[in-house]
């Protein structure tokens, strides 16, 4: 493969950015959520910002070779902006990490998908340009919306007539939720019309709705972190203070509502996967019992829980806060 496809040619990122964002499905690689293009950026799946003594040390743990290209697309992948903080990817190595060692292996195999699309582009004149640009407009900015209502329909029309599928393209939406901490959940078009009927027939608040299953569930984590912490300490026992999501991201990826049995009340059923990081301090006595040692406690979690509740014309959506695990919710531990 040309070796000229590579995150050192500045002038092509923005077309790297496609590519890789094409290549691996239109999602975030680390937390596999759908995510816009605009909402992407590029990542080092081996970090670039490494010493040497850390880097050969990583290409060691990885089986990469010394000369190793960390600017290739084997070693690049699309990441969204919350994954790419604190309690996430970051500028963390993963020593031998599975996950990472797996990231590896797909972009590896995706190689020669981004660079053919690099590639064609390059072939592809000022009409290549061009749709690139629109992809990458910065659509807060009330001046390019206005631009794009005016003259856009035009190439949307000229898109159905070579193929109207072009058109039928996921749409993705974010719901913003203040339960105390920050949480945002990922609405995709697929679920367009049950939304419709949430928000706009029944006029459900949805952003409110969830704020009772979602603190339920977080109850449900801290207990779960507390005892994970607990088994870290073999002889003394551990005060741990509540703990914090510092990241802490949910996607919608089912919904029932009966729709051909409305009457005063409406049974729904959300299905939730959920996937973040949690914080907190925590306190023990050293094993010799010399003194308090003060630690930070960690947690990743990730699971799938059914959220139930019901619609009535008196009281609107109530959802439980008693949210049901559908699967076992994962929960790894550690102490800093």
């Amino acid at each position: 493969m040309p070796a000229d496809v590579s995150y050192s040619r500045a002038t092509e990122r923005r077309l790297l950015r496609f590519a890789l964002w094409q290549a691996w499905g239109m999602k975030c690689y680390w937390c596999d959520v759908p995510k816009t293009y605009l909402d992407v950026e590029i990542d080092h799946i081996v970090p670039k910002g490494l010493d040497q003594t850390q880097l050969q040390q990583a290409l060691k743990d990885y089986g990469l070779p010394a000369d190793f290209d960390l600017h290739d697309p084997a070693n690049l992948a699309p990441i969204c902006d919350p994954c790419n903080g604190r309690g996430r990817k970051g500028p963390n190595t993963y020593s031998g990490a599975a996950v990472v060692l797996d990231h590896l292996r797909k972009a590896g195999e995706l190689r020669g998908k981004v660079v053919r699309t690099v590639l064609d582009f390059r072939k592809g004149g000022d009409v290549a340009k061009a749709l690139l640009e629109l992809a990458s407009a910065d659509t807060l900015v009330a001046a390019v919306r206005d631009h794009f209502r005016a003259y856009f329909p035009a190439v949307a029309s000229t898109a159905a007539s070579i193929d109207p599928a072009l058109l039928d393209l996921p749409i993705y939406r974010e719901l913003n939720i203040d339960c105390g901490y920050p949480v945002r959940i990922d609405l995709e078009s697929r679920f367009a019309h049950e939304l419709w009927f949430l928000e706009g027939f029944l006029d459900c608040d949805l952003e409110t709705a969830l704020v009772e299953p979602l603190g339920g569930l977080m109850r449900q984590l801290t207990m779960e972190m507390e005892h994970g912490l607990q088994g870290h300490s073999e002889f003394e026992p551990i005060d741990v203070g509540p703990p914090v999501p510092y990241v802490f991201d949910v996607r919608l990826i089912e919904i029932h509502v009966p729709r051909e049995a409305l009457g005063s009340e409406i049974e729904i059923e959300l299905v939730l996967r959920f996937d973040g990081g949690l914080t907190s301090s925590a306190t023990r006595y050293a094993d010799d019992g010399s003194e308090r040692l003060e630690l930070q406690g960690e947690a990743e979690v990730s699971g799938t829980v059914l959220v139930q509740g019901t619609w009535s014309a008196d009281n609107g959506l109530s959802l439980s806060d008693d949210v049901i695990p559908e699967q076992d919710i994962k929960i790894d531990t550690w102490l800093e």
